[in-house]
């Protein structure tokens, strides 16, 4: 039977857990484990700590980024420079709606598929020139593999730390992102995955022996994420509320 790290409660992990503006953050697991869940979660640190946030949506629909847009005050824009989406007398004082974003294109059409690349560069770029802003992208592979923004995706990991820059990535897919997703990113976060391909690919991070990476994540139960603090080598594992 396979020894897992000690299990800490959500709260108390939470509570006691940093996040400095410029520390990546990478997530990685299936589809329903929890992903979307977890970086709403951790995204609630710089809110508090009044940091810049934009999250990018790539989905036609998606219940969860709506309620996470409705109940976190995220403004939705589907446009880039953002503009305002509502009425003129319904705007916010100052600029400061433009601070905590949801990048979200509305998707009719084929034509507007293929503008999201073009579109989610030109947010990437802009924001690294502005710096210190967090950007939580909610599919990784998607933005690197099928959108060809692995460069941009770069750019952040390599250089954001020295520009108050952080990059909040899930995926389901490890093998197909660059792998400075993990060797760039402070603070990783693994659901259980049995795919052997996808184990290989992220085995020996946080300074574990291979074979036991592997052995931890084929053997967690559902909703369990183990947590590597990769500059720490702080390993320990919790269970993110659903």
């Amino acid at each position: 039977m396979t020894e897992l790290p000690p299990l800490v409660a959500w709260p108390l992990f939470y509570d006691a857990w940093r996040w400095a503006q410029g520390e990546h953050l990478t997530i990685i697991g299936p589809t329903g484990t929890g992903k979307s869940t977890l970086m709403r979660a951790v995204l609630q640190k710089r809110y508090a700590a009044g940091g810049a946030v934009a999250v990018l949506g790539t989905k036609t629909e998606d219940d969860t980024l709506e309620r996470w847009q409705r109940e976190d005050g995220l403004t939705r824009v589907g446009e880039w420079p953002p503009k305002w989406p509502g009425r003129w007398w319904e705007r916010p004082r100052g600029d400061e709606w433009a601070r905590r974003l949801m990048v979200w294109p509305k998707i009719t059409s084929p034509e507007d598929v293929k503008n999201l690349g073009p579109m989610f560069d030109h947010v990437l770029s802009d924001l690294f020139v502005q710096r210190r802003w967090c950007v939580a992208v909610d599919e990784l592979w998607y933005l690197a593999a099928e959108m060809g923004l692995g460069h941009t995706l770069k750019s952040w990991w390599s250089q954001g730390r020295s520009s108050g820059l952080t990059l909040v990535g899930a995926t389901q897919r490890p093998v197909d992102i660059p792998l400075l997703a993990y060797n760039s990113a402070t603070h990783l976060f693994l659901f259980a995955d049995p795919d052997e391909t996808n184990l290989a690919r992220i085995s020996g991070l946080g300074g574990l022996p291979p074979a036991r990476i592997r052995e931890i994540v084929r053997s967690l139960p559902f909703h369990d994420v183990l947590y590597v603090n990769t500059r720490l080598r702080v390993v320990l594992r919790t269970r993110v509320p659903v």
